[in-house]
């Protein structure tokens, strides 16, 4: 269904553009021949004015033929007396529609005295052949274009579906105990890197199952039991880690791109209710709609483990991968001493919290300055994010949300607390407190005793 919404966006927008290009040839066309028709009234008009005696008929008929125009003379009853055709007449005539479209009425002119009879009325007759074949060549080139472009997006669209397809189906079949799933290659960079991704997720998931067999031949049941648990949860964390980062790297790119450009579209437009400005809005939700697919596939894949990685480099990795990504924006960050060696449940909680946080305002606060502050202070780690972009004037005294519903779970978890707050530069605040070592949820009270303290401080 994504797929008939896009090629029909496409071509919605193909035809849109083709009519108002034509609407704006018409009236090119309009402007060109009244200005043309113009001069040639006025070189007959000299010409009978100021040409030898005789009738203004017999004086037409003398005078130079014009190039593009028929001069005619009518009488008081609009008959015809004189007509001089057209220098470079031709059999060849643009359609009747066509000239009703861009020549509905040839005004007349007074060529008598004082106004009077006989009027004299210029009539396109070859001038129109030139507009007519331009404004033609120009609809047949942009429905021509329009429909190759839907072909395109067809082709696109219709190999991500393909490929997100295979996807869920294989990563079902895994669920279900069948180690020895494999995608096949599919097609396009996109679906060449989710099928790598996957072969070695299942891959490093069979092979830890293999040596975790081959283990149990000569240790005890419960040296195998732990030794499986362990090598299948590093292994696997890190191929979910490097499947989630193919997913969000590869399609969100060409996601953002899409809603961009529908959001130009639809800024440019400026009236809502035209087809132009409705094909925009529907690029724009198509485009919310397979984000928010591909977010809840990574939702799913669990960030990899920081029991190896020191908490202060890797949020400095993250820092450093969010400058590059967004040059535009200005991110600050301080680490203060003392966050190097902590619990393992406390690093993990503040890495996916400041991960979370500042995912929220890059996408939902179009916050300009991020600040992230990580500090040691009465036996918490402390990780504050703040941002001045749209913040209530309130923090919500119980927010919704999916994304905060995940931070506050972390936060419990590592036996601490996660505080909102509105910022100093009149955006959000996220404030995270834990215990430097393993702690229950009782000790989340004690967290709660810096509130006030932090809730002053501004990254």
């Amino acid at each position: 269904m994504t797929r008939f919404k896009f090629v029909l966006s496409v071509l919605a927008l193909g035809l849109a553009l083709t009519a108002i290009l034509g609407w704006q040839g018409l009236g090119d066309a309009r402007r060109h021949l009244a200005d043309e028709a113009a001069l040639a009234r006025a070189l007959a008009l000299a010409h009978l004015t100021h040409g030898a005696a005789g009738e203004p008929a017999e004086r037409l008929l003398a005078m130079p033929a014009v190039a593009g125009f028929s001069l005619l003379l009518r009488d008081s009853g609009d008959r015809e007396l004189a007509r001089l055709p057209a220098a470079d007449a031709s059999g060849e005539r643009a359609p009747a529609w066509y000239r009703d479209l861009v020549w509905p009425q040839s005004p007349a002119v007074s060529a008598g005295p004082d106004g009077q009879p006989p009027m004299l009325v210029a009539d396109p007759d070859g001038a129109l052949l030139a507009p007519w074949r331009a404004w033609r060549n120009l609809l047949l080139i942009m429905l021509a274009g329009t429909v190759l472009i839907a072909a395109l997006v067809w082709r696109e669209v219709g190999r991500l579906c393909a490929a997100a397809t295979r996807l869920r189906s294989a990563m079902a079949d895994l669920g279900r105990g069948a180690l020895d799933t494999r995608l096949p290659v599919l097609a396009g960079r996109e679906g060449r890197l989710l099928a790598e991704s996957f072969n070695r997720m299942a891959g490093a998931v069979e092979e830890g199952r293999r040596a975790a067999e081959s283990n149990a031949r000569v240790s005890t049941e419960q040296r195998v039991s732990a030794a499986l648990t362990e090598a299948m949860h590093e292994r696997e964390q890190a191929q979910r880690e490097a499947l989630a980062r193919d997913i969000h790297g590869e399609l969100g790119l060409h996601l953002a791109s899409i809603r961009s450009m529908g959001e130009a579209m639809r800024q440019r437009i400026g009236d809502r209710d035209s087809p132009l400005a409705q094909a925009s809005e529907l690029i724009i939700a198509s485009a919310d709609r397979i984000d928010a697919g591909s977010r809840a596939i990574i939702e799913r894949l669990r960030p990899a483990s920081l029991e190896r990685v020191a908490l202060p480099d890797a949020l400095s990795g993250m820092v450093a991968d969010l400058r590059r990504a967004h040059p535009e924006r200005q991110f600050t960050l301080r680490l203060a001493p003392g966050a190097e060696s902590v619990a393992a449940a406390a690093a993990s909680a503040a890495y996916r919290v400041a991960q979370e946080a500042l995912t929220n305002s890059l996408r939902h606060s179009g916050a300009s300055a991020i600040a992230l502050n990580l500090r040691v202070q009465d036996g918490l780690l402390v990780l504050q994010v703040d941002d001045n972009g749209r913040g209530a004037q309130e923090a919500p005294a119980n927010p919704t949300g999916n994304g905060l519903a995940m931070m506050r779970e972390w936060a419990e978890q590592a036996g601490g607390r996660l505080d909102l707050a509105r910022s100093r530069q009149g955006g959000v605040t996220v404030r995270l407190s834990v215990p430097l070592n393993d702690a229950g949820p009782s000790e989340q009270s004690d967290a709660g005793s810096n509130d006030d303290h932090l809730g002053r401080e501004a990254a």
